[in-house]
């Protein structure tokens, strides 16, 4: 089982921040980037939102993941999200191409009831992920590792009785990700974020965690099976679970394609 998160979320392996001191941004993102997974996975998960006058809504489905061969290369991040639940936004489906110029990386959303592809871009990309708390940013940058983010090393600190490597994550300028910069406390064993602070003009207006408990090992790699988003400024919060996984030795190739990625079946 597992998630990627949120977080989950594209080297090195995981044990040289584990077993060696770092004090450089380069190598703690490379290690989180070495997390993401190297085969064809499907995940099943359900978001569970809740907004601050008790409204509560589920949200389920499947992610679709894989990484793009380049010359015999495991690389760059393809991410497609099918929803199956609730009805009203069944088979509605969001896909990410990650590319080697961030301002390329394709974003597309595709909505049953318009019945088209839209591409997700400028302020759309700020906007709530099938009325989630998670924005379509923060899905792509989760699941590409915030590999397009300029990143800083601040130094080390703990959380969750865990040493964690702390890094101030900035997106370009000419990125409307809602928020200028975010700060990550990455976990030193797993190189898994366990808690992220986003900050617009300095006010901290959202954080996300993951439960050190809900972490689980796949081989030499680790991942998040909760994920839990709050968003501060409108008292509402979502909880990405990973409720089943599998590996597959294929997926077809038109769920990683603009034209094709809706049509499952």
């Amino acid at each position: 089982m597992r998630l990627l998160f949120l977080l989950g979320f594209l080297a090195i392996p995981f044990t040289s921040i584990g077993a060696q001191p770092v004090s450089d941004a380069a190598s703690v993102m490379a290690c989180m980037r070495d997390n993401l997974p190297r085969r064809l996975e499907v995940e099943e998960f359900v978001v569970l939102s809740s907004s601050q006058d008790g409204a509560r809504e589920t949200l389920g489905g499947e992610i679709f993941f894989t990484r793009e061969r380049m010359n015999g290369d495991i690389g760059r991040a393809r991410a497609m999200m099918r929803i199956t639940q609730p009805a009203a936004l069944r088979n509605s489906a969001y896909l990410i191409l990650e590319t080697d110029d961030y301002l390329r990386d394709g974003m597309f959303v595709y909505l049953p009831a318009v019945a088209r592809v839209r591409r997700v871009s400028g302020e759309i990309a700020d906007g709530r992920l099938f009325g989630t708390d998670i924005t379509y940013y923060d899905f792509k940058q989760i699941r590409s590792a915030f590999g397009d983010m300029n990143a800083e090393y601040v130094g080390m600190s703990s959380t969750q009785g865990r040493p964690v490597h702390t890094l101030k994550l900035s997106p370009d300028e000419q990125v409307n990700a809602g928020y200028d910069h975010l700060i990550a406390q990455v976990d030193s064993h797993t190189c898994l974020p366990l808690s992220l602070s986003f900050y617009q003009q300095g006010q901290l207006i959202k954080e996300a965690s993951v439960p050190a408990n809900t972490i689980v090992a796949d081989g030499d790699r680790w991942y998040p099976t909760e994920f839990t988003l709050r968003d501060l400024i409108n008292g509402s919060q979502s909880t990405l679970r990973t409720i089943g996984f599998r590996s597959s030795e294929q997926l077809p190739e038109r769920l990683f394609h603009p034209a094709s990625f809706y049509r499952v079946h």
